[in-house]
């Protein structure tokens, strides 16, 4: 197969470029670069006259789609952690039942017509909690296990609040990030474009077209917006002098993992308010560098009787941070 010409790729929406936190620095820069050299020439003024408002859009869908990052994958996480609960809890009302109604009942069998493998056979999350609610069902006729009944009912509730959450926020999310991609791509092409008329201005003196072009972060090998995450990981995408607070479980003996995969700047730190101001943060924090890689222990980060894990990302540029929670 005929390799295709380079200069016929838009590197504007190449797979790396394309994800967001990619783009956006690379966007802001060419913005920045035909501001600041508007004044010499009509070509530039032309530049950035198409390109500038497009970056006041860009922001506000950039940043709506920052905002549903966080929950979305919280939400995730929150729901994980609540099914997991769920071989534990059977147990749990079994054991309870047993008590009144023995396995080689009629009762018993009633309750739990498949043993247990009725509650593992579901493979979709909504048939999970409707077969808990199944159960629920079965067992409230039987006045003896009442308890154990109610359980289930708190049990089904958490389950199903959360799912109902995470769907909230993963069509939030969705929204979102199709709204960010349909513009994003119309900017890319007008990045594209712009390029072309750089080329054919400077086809005497080429060089001059980097200076209105992020070529670092063009070329540059990053990290997709979406990294595999393990059970205890924690991922999150923080703007600039952004304050976030992180929804994660952790007690004093506990490890705090932090790997920063783009930007730089963090600030990890516990609190005992949610929302500290910016120029109150505590003097006790961990810092993470760009590419950093750093484990510590609660202590370093303030009290360890402090409820909140707060991240502010004190510099210049948007940035991306996964936290893994670990047991000493």
């Amino acid at each position: 197969m005929e390799k295709e010409w380079s200069f016929l790729v838009n590197p504007f929406k190449s797979e790396q470029n394309s994800a967001f936190v990619h783009f956006a620095p690379i966007f802001r820069y060419s913005v920045s670069a035909f501001d600041e050299a508007k004044a010499d020439d009509p070509k530039y003024m032309a530049a950035f006259t198409l390109l500038s408002p497009m970056l006041t859009t860009y922001e506000d869908f950039y940043a709506e789609w920052l905002a549903a990052v966080g929950p979305a994958e919280s939400s995730v996480k929150a729901f994980n952690e609540i099914l997991r609960e769920e071989s534990s809890q059977i147990h749990l009302w079994n054991q309870g039942i047993e008590n009144f109604y023995k396995n080689t009942t009629n009762e018993w069998s009633e309750m739990f017509p498949n043993k247990f493998s009725g509650f593992y056979a579901p493979t979709t999350e909504e048939g999970k909690v409707l077969e808990v609610q199944a159960f629920i069902t079965r067992t409230k006729i039987y006045p003896d296990v009442l308890e154990f009944t109610t359980m289930a009912f708190d049990y089904h509730k958490r389950l199903n609040d959360a799912l109902t959450l995470k769907s909230v926020n993963a069509r939030a999310l969705n929204k979102a990030s199709n709204a960010l991609r349909a513009f994003q791509d119309t900017v890319a092409d007008e990045l594209y474009g712009v390029l072309g008329s750089m080329m054919e201005f400077h086809r005497y003196t080429p060089l001059k077209t980097n200076n209105f072009f992020d070529l670092e972060n063009i070329r540059s090998k990053k990290p997709s917006d979406h990294i595999v995450l393990k059970v205890n990981d924690y991922q999150y995408f923080v703007a600039k002098h952004q304050m976030i607070n992180l929804p994660v479980n952790y007690t004093k003996n506990n490890i705090i993992k932090g790997r920063v995969y783009i930007g730089g700047g963090f600030k990890l730190f516990t609190d005992a308010i949610i929302t500290p101001s910016v120029d109150k943060i505590p003097s006790s924090y961990v810092t993470f560098g760009e590419k950093e890689i750093k484990e510590c222990e609660v202590g370093e980060l303030g009290s360890i009787n402090n409820p909140y894990l707060m991240l502010y990302n004190d510099s210049d540029e948007d940035g991306m941070i996964v936290i893994t929670v670990k047991k000493k």
